[in-house]
């Protein structure tokens, strides 16, 4: 079985920031602006984007902005990914590719509702790489979408520490993506779950 990379999200200070860069994440996330619990202004964010290392690796996540406003984000922070949450139709996705060509583009696909598979394809086929945020009662709609994917993709959703073994196992993901089981309190990571979650990860492998 491949081990995935991890993706921890809702960073929301510098000092855990940088805790969690050192413990060797492959991928630090950010949620900028919104009414995320774990969510940052863009002031905070560049705060802390000033202190990281060259070499991370910077997902900023986005719901619904205007696009002059996104840009903005994207100009000041210059993450090396930018998730899109809420937004992202076709065209944006589209728009953004033109003007940040370099920008990774993750889209992010919800199992909520029954997926247009079509869609999900044209949206894998715009940006870089899907990311299929589920819970444990939709995998079974997860499953559906994933199936229909052709580039490696991230899931996020429902996982904790105890269920990253089953979820790795039956989908196979580039990325696991993480917020709350790693938490003590909302914007708050545990350096202790991250640990564990490391080393479960590892023994996937």
């Amino acid at each position: 079985m491949k081990k995935p990379k991890i993706k921890v999200c809702g960073l929301a200070s510098a000092e855990d920031t940088l805790a969690v860069y050192n413990l060797g994440i492959e991928a630090l996330g950010f949620i900028v602006g919104g009414a995320h619990p774990s969510s940052i202004t863009l002031e905070k964010a560049e705060d802390i984007f000033k202190q990281l290392p060259e070499d991370a690796f910077t997902v900023v996540g986005v719901g619904k902005m205007e696009m002059s406003e996104l840009k903005k984000v994207i100009e000041s922070l210059q993450p090396k990914v930018l998730q899109l949450q809420k937004m992202g139709t076709l065209k944006e996705i589209q728009e953004l590719k033109r003007s940040f060509p370099s920008l990774i583009i993750w889209k992010v696909i919800f199992t909520g509702e029954e997926p247009d598979l079509f869609k999900i394809r044209q949206f894998e086929n715009a940006a870089d790489n899907v990311l299929v945020h589920t819970k444990v009662h939709q995998w079974e709609t997860a499953k559906q979408i994933v199936s229909q994917l052709e580039k490696p993709y991230i899931l996020a959703g429902g996982l904790t520490l105890a269920n990253i073994p089953e979820a790795v196992k039956v989908f196979q993901p580039e990325y696991i993506d993480l917020i709350r089981a790693v938490e003590s309190e909302p914007g708050k990571k545990d350096p202790e779950k991250i640990r564990n979650l490391i080393k479960i990860v590892d023994n996937l492998a």
